[in-house]
């Protein structure tokens, strides 16, 4: 007779079965279903889901009404769902994504219940870029529930290694951590063979937002262009009101981009097999997912010095400063006439994915989970 599934909380402030076609956070989902094959997984989300249309291999529950804006309010309505249903069937282990609302509550609720805590951090929690307003960080009001959150934890998971420098600066007393970046489906992100010849396509995989800074992308991909035939495709969800668009017809670039909506997770990798360059250019990334679907696509990546980009630097991704669109675009160029390079940068970057997949994040979050199980005993 096997044993019953240990039983896991998972606390989120979003990300499963939202937003466009229900899709959520692909790669939080995809995760979350490959542990619940081991573990039995709870979510608690602090928004409402579209959970009853699709098919999920966990129970989600979430806050059902739209009208409870205030996220203190959300977070003591979940506080006492997620007690009412520890009271009938404990949970063993509680885990939040985000340090904030979510890893807040995961910590507190699981030192009034005496279980062992984790926390991923996703990004955003312990920034403040004062030139975008962006980052928790910047609200002072908010600091002593992040550092509490950081501190007290039992486990705490960082995406990156770059990630992880930044919250020591703001930090610098922060507990011990695990780096596990997140991971792809490599069979459904596979490399292409192509050859890299003019015109050049560039993709671009992020919505229009500030913290993507696509004014320096353009500029960039300005500079390059002087040089050689190229185009650009754009994917994501304009926040910034049509700005983007305008800015590259100012720069004469309206004819060599192509601006697309947010598009399926599933529908990306036909975009991947025909890219030759990932361009990114944000002032910030916990990770960058299109960073690892590029890469196990066989695209090369090439941006600027945040996240995995960083974590990557030099071995398999090319860099250059934040903000820098003259160093990208020099360095751009410079790789399209090294195919040596080209292609050692490609191979490379196809192992790495296949080694820091899904399957392999899975596994480190599962003994993770073992290891919190233990203690608990």
């Amino acid at each position: 007779m096997t044993s019953p599934k240990k039983r896991i909380a998972i606390i989120i402030n979003g990300g499963i079965a939202t937003g466009h076609f229900s899709e959520g956070d692909a790669v939080i989902t995809q995760l979350l279903s490959s542990l619940a094959s081991t573990f039995d997984l709870i979510v608690f989300s602090l928004v409402k889901t579209d959970s009853y249309k699709v098919k999920l291999p966990f129970q989600v529950i979430d806050i059902q009404f739209t009208h409870l804006q205030n996220a203190w309010l959300r977070l003591f309505w979940l506080f006492f769902k997620i007690l009412w249903h520890h009271l009938f069937r404990p949970f063993q282990v509680i885990h939040g994504f985000g340090a904030f609302p979510a890893g807040l509550l995961a910590v507190v609720q699981s030192k009034i219940v005496k279980k062992k805590s984790l926390v991923t951090l996703l990004g955003g929690e312990y920034l403040s870029i004062p030139e975008i307003n962006y980052g928790l960080w910047s609200h002072k009001h908010l600091r002593p529930f992040l550092g509490f959150t950081l501190n007290h934890c039992d486990e705490l998971v960082i995406l990156t290694k770059t990630a992880a420098d930044q919250i020591q600066t703001n930090l610098p007393n922060s507990k011990k951590h695990h780096t596990i970046s997140f991971g792809i489906d490599t069979s459904l992100f596979v490399p292409t063979p192509k050859s890299l010849s003019e015109p050049y396509k560039f993709l671009h995989i992020a919505d229009l937002n500030l913290v993507k800074n696509q004014p320096m992308l353009l500029a960039a991909f300005q500079l390059i262009t002087k040089q050689v035939k190229a185009h650009l495709t754009i994917i994501g969800v304009d926040t910034l009101n049509g700005r983007i668009q305008k800015l590259a017809l100012e720069l004469g670039l309206a004819d060599k981009i192509t601006f697309l909506p947010r598009i399926s997770h599933y529908y990306l990798p036909a975009f991947y097999a025909q890219a030759h360059i990932l361009l990114h250019t944000s002032y910030s990334e916990s990770q960058t997912m299109a960073v690892n679907e590029a890469l196990a696509c066989g695209v090369l990546v090439c941006g600027t010095r945040v996240g995995i980009i960083a974590d990557l630097e030099d071995e398999i991704t090319t860099v250059a400063a934040v903000g820098d669109a003259e160093e990208l675009a020099q360095k751009v160029l410079h790789l399209l006439n090294d195919r040596e390079k080209q292609e050692a940068l490609r191979n490379k970057g196809i192992a790495w994915s296949k080694k820091n997949d899904l399957a392999a994040q899975s596994r480190k979050y599962e003994d993770l989970y073992r290891t919190l199980l233990t203690a608990s005993n």
